[in-house]
C-alpha cells in the first residue's frame, strides 16, 4: 500500500506464549515466475522471445523442468517456430531459466497470428497449481492502427511511476470492444494499491492511439468516508501501443473530502510494459 491512514487504533493486547510454533515449509514447485501471458512480434529473422521459468527454492544440485506446448491456432513446431529444447535446466544455486522461442519470419511476415500454450509437467519438479501455464501470442510485423484490442490484456510486470517507483505488476483484463475502433477493460493494482478500475482504448486515429482512465472512485479510502479517486489527466498525452505492448499516461490520484476532490498525487508519469 502506498497511502497512509490518518490514524491507527490498537484493539488487542500483546499476549506472550511459551508454546513453540511449528513452521511449515511449502513444497518446491516450478512456475512461470508469476507471469501468465506474453506477446511476441516476429519483426525480422532471428528475433526471439524468452518465456521465463523458475523454481521456488534453491538447491545444491541441478534441476530439470519439463514442459509441453500446444497451439490452438495450428502453429507447427519445426515449421512455424522452434524451441531451445524440450526441458529447462536450472543450475545448482539458481532459481531461474528460460524457454527460447524462435518464430519463422517467413511464416509471419504477412501479419499471421498464432497462440502457443506452454504447460509445466512433472517429473523432477512438480508444477505449481497457480502458475503452471503460459500463453504466448505470436504475430508478424505490427502496425498500431491494426488493433486487436484483446492483445492488451495480461500482466505488465514493468510498471513504473515517474521512472523511479517500481517495477511492480499491474494487470489488464476483461477487455471488450465498444465500437470498431474503441474498447474498454479493467486495470488492477493501479498505483500499486487500487482494485480493478475501468480503462478505455481509442484507436480511431491509427497514428494517435489513446488510453483513458475516466474519473472514478476506487475501492480504498484515505480515511473513513474519504475515498480515493483516479483518472488520467485531461489533455495529457495518454497513449497505448499494441505493437510495443506498452502504455504511457499521466495519472491523477485524488481524495474526496466532504464532496470536494483534492489532489493526493498530481500528474504521475505512469508507464506499463511487459
Amino acid at each position: 500500500m502506498k497511502y497512509t491512514l490518518l490514524a491507527i487504533s490498537l484493539s488487542s493486547a500483546i499476549i506472550i506464549s511459551c508454546e513453540k510454533t511449528k513452521i511449515t515449509v511449502p513444497p518446491e514447485v516450478a512456475t512461470f515466475t508469476n507471469q501468465s501471458s506474453g506477446i511476441y512480434f516476429i519483426t525480422a529473422p532471428g528475433v526471439t522471445y524468452e518465456v521465463p521459468v523458475g523454481v521456488t527454492t534453491i538447491s545444491d544440485k541441478d534441476r530439470t523442468i519439463t514442459f509441453s506446448v500446444s497451439s490452438p491456432t495450428g502453429a507447427v513446431q519445426g515449421t512455424d517456430y522452434t524451441l531451445s529444447g524440450t526441458s529447462v535446466l536450472i543450475p545448482a544455486g539458481q532459481t531461474l531459466g528460460k524457454i527460447v522461442v524462435s518464430g519463422d519470419f517467413n511464416s509471419y511476415s504477412t501479419g499471421r497470428k498464432d497462440t502457443l500454450v506452454f504447460t509445466l509437467n512433472t517429473p523432477e519438479v512438480a508444477p505449481s497449481d497457480y502458475n503452471g501455464s503460459f500463453k504466448l501470442l505470436m504475430r508478424g510485423p505490427c502496425f498500431d492502427g491494426d488493433v486487436t484490442i484483446t492483445d492488451m490484456a495480461g500482466d505488465y510486470t514493468k510498471t513504473f511511476e515517474n521512472a523511479s517507483y517500481g517495477p511492480y505488476t499491474t494487470t489488464i483484463s476483461g477487455i471488450i470492444s465498444t465500437s470498431a475502433t474503441t474498447g474498454k477493460g479493467s486495470i488492477d493494482n493501479l498505483y500499486d494499491s487500487f482494485g480493478p478500475v475501468e480503462i478505455r482504448f481509442d484507436w480511431t486515429d491509427p497514428s494517435n492511439t489513446m488510453v483513458e482512465i475516466p474519473l472514478q472512485k476506487t475501492d480504498l479510502e484515505y480515511d473513513v468516508g474519504q475515498p480515493f479517486y483516479v483518472r488520467t489527466k485531461p489533455g495529457a498525452s495518454n497513449k497505448f501501443s499494441v505493437c510495443n505492448q506498452q502504455l504511457a499516461f499521466i495519472l491523477d490520484v485524488l481524495v474526496d473530502i466532504n464532496g470536494t476532490l483534492y489532489y493526493y498525487d498530481n500528474g504521475v508519469e505512469y508507464t506499463m510494459a511487459r
